[in-house]
């Protein structure tokens, strides 16, 4: 007899599986519940007020595959990502995805990884995978943009503007925006609309900074590196507008030019100071300029001359 793989009957297996003794609160753990009526998925009542689904307080309960989809990747034998591909006819970044939450779980494919997949990852032991510090991975059943966006903002502290993130993960502004919206309501971002230095005036953006909460301080461990932009890091042409009140004197910083003013460049922003501005000159400037700089009286001795050494010898090794 053919098994009915339907979402219906599936969510009924998994009704079972979560309360074999019945449906209880998933929030209070009253069995005074009633049922409504839901015309996509069943839904309960609690005497708390709480209403909720078979997948509340689940790994699967921000996931839109369905839940058929999620049953037959954790009831094949092959959880690798490219035999979910295969199985399930799913793009390869939804294949990793499942793959990754289902070899988080502490069981075998089968039953039991069912059932691990709807159980309340709060009573998982101390040492499971899927806890850390305490919490479940909250980017768990997230798209692969949001990690990539928020480990961008990670090495930005003082937050950036959507078309920085964009270049720094290679998506499209128009997606990075509405990544960004997507991890705002789910409180992982913050918005702020802020003048910013620009040049020798001022300018209004739309900056984007990391939330400071518990969800997204479990969440940073699990980000991807973002390598720095090649362009960036390797061949500047000009001193980026932020910096360049620092040029308080002597020629105005829209017209210097890399390399040919590398040393009066080195000079200012090295020299001042603005601890950003000496940051971005350490990283971006030529490793021959600093070397010549290094010779400098000034900068031959204390602090500044420990960081410029440090700085010649870690990138003349990369």
């Amino acid at each position: 007899m053919k098994e009915d793989t339907s979402d219906a009957a599936t969510e009924s297996r998994l009704v079972s599986l979560r309360w074999p003794n019945g449906v209880r609160c998933v929030d209070c753990g009253s069995a005074k519940v009633s049922e409504r009526k839901q015309h996509r998925r069943r839904m309960w009542r609690c005497v708390c007020g709480k209403d909720f689904t078979v997948t509340v307080g689940t790994l699967l309960q921000s996931s839109k595959l369905a839940l058929s989809t999620w049953e037959a990747a954790a009831l094949s034998p092959d959880n690798s990502s490219s035999g979910l591909q295969t199985l399930l006819g799913v793009s390869a970044v939804t294949a990793r995805r499942v793959s990754r939450v289902l070899r988080s779980l502490p069981a075998p494919p089968g039953d039991a990884l069912v059932a691990a997949l709807i159980s309340n990852p709060d009573r998982f032991g101390a040492n499971h995978p899927m806890r850390s510090a305490g919490r479940v991975d909250p980017l768990a059943n997230s798209p692969e943009a949001h990690r990539q966006i928020l480990s961008a903002l990670r090495v930005r502290l003082d937050g950036a503007p959507a078309s920085f993130l964009a270049k720094n993960t290679g998506l499209s502004v128009s997606y990075t925006r509405k990544c960004l919206r997507q991890l705002e309501d789910a409180g992982f971002v913050r918005r702020e609309l802020t003048h910013i230095r620009w040049g020798y005036g001022r300018r209004k953006v739309c900056i984007w900074g990391l939330a400071t909460n518990s969800q997204t301080i479990a969440a940073l461990p699990r980000l991807p590196p973002i390598p720095p932009d090649p362009s960036e890091v390797q061949k500047p042409t000009r001193v980026p507008p932020e910096y360049w009140n620092v040029f308080w004197s002597g020629m105005s910083a829209a017209d210097l030019r890399l390399p040919e003013d590398a040393l009066y460049i080195a000079d200012t922003m090295i020299g001042g100071s603005s601890f950003r501005a000496r940051n971005w000159a350490l990283t971006h400037l030529p490793v021959e300029t600093l070397q010549q700089l290094r010779t400098m009286r000034g900068y031959d001795t204390g602090t500044i001359s420990m960081q410029l050494n440090e700085t010649i010898r870690v990138r003349s090794r990369a």
